[in-house]
C-alpha cells in the first residue's frame, strides 16, 4: 500500500501471496473429485512449479553493464544495475 515502511510493504506482500496459495490449494482440495487423487504436497509442488516456470531467468550483468551504462546524466541506469543484482541474488 501507499506510503507504507518497506518492511510493512514485505509483510503485506507475503500475507497476500500466503492467502492467495492457501486459497488456491481450499479450491484444489475441493475439486469434483474425479479425478487425479493428488496429495496436498503433490498439489502444493504442482503450484509450486507454476509459478517457477513464470519468472524470469536471472539477468546477465554484463549485458545490463552494455545496455545501461554508469553515466551521470543517466541516473537511473544505476537504479537498473543496482535491481538487476538485487534480483539475481534472490533468485540464487
Amino acid at each position: 500500500a501507499f506510503g507504507m515502511h518497506e518492511n510493512c510493504n514485505i509483510t503485506c506482500a507475503q500475507n497476500e501471496a500466503l492467502k492467495l496459495l492457501e486459497g488456491i490449494l481450499t479450491v484444489s482440495a475441493k475439486g469434483s473429485g474425479g479425478g487425479e487423487g493428488k496429495s496436498y504436497e503433490q498439489q502444493c509442488d504442482a503450484i509450486a512449479e507454476g509459478i517457477l516456470a513464470k519468472v524470469p531467468e536471472i539477468f546477465e550483468l554484463d549485458v545490463v553493464e552494455a545496455n545501461f551504462p554508469t553515466m551521470y546524466e543517466e541516473s537511473m541506469n544505476t537504479v537498473v544495475k543496482q535491481e538487476a543484482l538485487r534480483y539475481n541474488t534472490l533468485l540464487n
